[in-house]
C-alpha cells in the first residue's frame, strides 16, 4: 500500500514522496488534534487506520479503529439524518455532509471487521444508527 501511495504521488506530482516519513508525521500531528478534531483530522485517522489494517499491524489498526469510531460519534456522525432534512444545503454545504456519512460509514465498517477479527461487539450499535447510506457517485458530479 506505502509503494502504491508513493508511485501515485510521484505520478501526479511529479514530486518524490518518503511516504514512510510522511506516515510518521501524520501520526504524530494526530495526537495534537483530538480535543478538535476536523473533517480531515477524522478522515486521516480512519485512512491510517486502513493503512495499519492492511499491513497487518493490528495493535495500531485497533488503536486507531477504536479511535475513528470514538470521533464520528463524539461529533455526532451516527445520528447525523435524525431530525436534518438535507434539501436546502449549498453545494458547499452539501460536499461537507456527504464526506461525513462516508467518512462515517467507512469508519463503521472498519469498527465492523475489528469486531469480527477480535471476536468483540461493534463500538456503534446498529440501534443507534440514523444515518443514510453514501449518495451515488453521480451525484457528486451534478453541481446544479
Amino acid at each position: 500500500m506505502r509503494a502504491s501511495a508513493a508511485r501515485v504521488i510521484t505520478k501526479l506530482t511529479g514530486v518524490y514522496v518518503d511516504v514512510d516519513k510522511a506516515i510518521e508525521e501524520v501520526q504524530q500531528k494526530l495526537l495534537l488534534g483530538l480535543e478538535t478534531p476536523s473533517l480531515d483530522y477524522v478522515r486521516a485517522v480512519v485512512l491510517l487506520a486502513s493503512l495499519k489494517g492492511g499491513e497487518c499491524k493490528f495493535t495500531s489498526y485497533n488503536s486507531l479503529s477504536c479511535l475513528a469510531t470514538s470521533l464520528v460519534t463524539r461529533l455526532g456522525w451516527h445520528t447525523m439524518d435524525l431530525v436534518s432534512d438535507n434539501a436546502d444545503l449549498s453545494w458547499d454545504d452539501w460536499i461537507e455532509t456527504e464526506l461525513k456519512r462516508r467518512t462515517f460509514w467507512v469508519a463503521y465498517e472498519i469498527d465492523s471487521y475489528l469486531g469480527l477479527l477480535s471476536d468483540r461487539p461493534m463500538t456503534i450499535r446498529e440501534s443507534r444508527l440514523y444515518v443514510s447510506a453514501p449518495r451515488s457517485d453521480p451525484s457528486w458530479d451534478d453541481i446544479t
